[in-house]
């Protein structure tokens, strides 16, 4: 129950308490520490394996995984790990699957399934996680996959906070609330798993299709590198200050 299917007041309340944690400070700061780096890592990859075929689907998932690791979670998915494992390895275009219990757990109760399809068609699909035995297992490896999630963040000492981090401490400012001022555990685990389904999926594929595009449109490509090397003025690395500059 996140942002996403919450409804009314309950909605109401946790966009009070989780929006202060979305400054674009905070967002810069913490985005311009991580992106850049694994950035150049992933560039660096491809031009080692010059002439190789690539799998831009799954390489810009796995970096998009770890953007969101740092900065939302402060947890680390090894995305980027697989891929450098995958410049080593003469026989693949697909870098393994990621062993992330997190992440894997996630996958499964993201395949399709038969029984699931089937109550959902029927209208009975809030007992899918009751009847349908592969649903329960899936939902448990969610939960203590996310579970581990955030008590590491709660354990942490890490000077850098990370987006779960700042919520473990957010408050409801409304004082005419009459719920809990913070979010349950309960609640931040269903956050948690909101934050990663809905931003990696989505930033991954907007990624790998914009890279398409480049592809397809050669003459729009040279538009962006000329733009690129004109705000970055010969550095490796680009930051949200340059990209703000940018057409």
């Amino acid at each position: 129950d996140g942002l996403i299917t919450l409804e009314g007041a309950d909605w109401n309340r946790h966009r009070r308490i989780i929006q202060p944690s979305f400054s674009s400070s905070f967002l810069k700061d913490t985005l311009n520490k991580s992106v850049p780096s694994k950035a150049n890592q992933l560039v660096r990859c491809w031009k080692e394996k010059k002439g190789r075929e690539i799998d831009v689907a799954s390489h810009t998932s796995a970096i998009t995984l770890d953007v969101i690791g740092d900065v939302g979670f402060g947890h680390q998915f090894h995305g980027m790990a697989e891929i450098e494992k995958w410049v080593k390895d003469e026989g693949s275009d697909k870098p393994a699957e990621l062993e992330d219990p997190f992440i894997s757990s996630i996958i499964q109760s993201l395949k399709p399934n038969m029984l699931t399809f089937f109550l959902s068609t029927v209208g009975m699909a809030a007992f899918d996680n009751k009847l349908n035995p592969k649903s329960v297992k899936c939902s448990r490896l969610v939960d203590k996959a996310v579970d581990d999630v955030v008590m590491n963040a709660k354990k942490s000492t890490e000077k850098d906070k990370s987006l779960l981090q700042l919520l473990l401490s957010a408050t409801d400012t409304d004082p005419n609330n009459k719920k809990a001022r913070k979010l349950s555990h309960a609640e931040l685990k269903d956050e948690t798993k909101t934050f990663l389904v809905a931003g990696h999926e989505t930033t991954s594929t907007w990624c790998y299709w914009a890279l398409y595009a480049l592809a397809k449109h050669p003459d729009i490509q040279e538009k962006v590198c000329a733009d690129i090397m004109k705000h970055s003025k010969g550095s490796n690395t680009i930051d949200f200050e340059m990209v703000d500059d940018m057409e």
